[in-house]
């Protein structure tokens, strides 16, 4: 995982972002590599940065950058 520092305004912006992707009934939610039965996928400060984590096990994973941009103005 990348190990640069995120701002507190990209954190905000990540966390908003992956919320705005899970309550869009349009998109695929982000779910669980482990088993996709897991709830969706939240999105967790840690270290200076957001990544997806699992509510059920110790999956994580970066968040996809179409996610990111999607919230974004054109």
């Amino acid at each position: 995982m990348s190990k640069k520092r995120w701002t507190d305004q990209e954190i905000i912006k990540a966390i908003e972002a992956v919320e705005q992707w899970q309550k869009n009934e349009h998109l695929h939610p982000l779910t669980c590599r482990s088993n996709s039965q897991h709830p969706p996928l939240v999105a967790w400060p840690v270290e200076g940065m957001v990544v997806l984590a699992c509510t059920e096990c110790s999956y994580i994973q970066e968040i996809p950058q179409v996610v990111l941009i999607a919230n974004e103005p054109s």
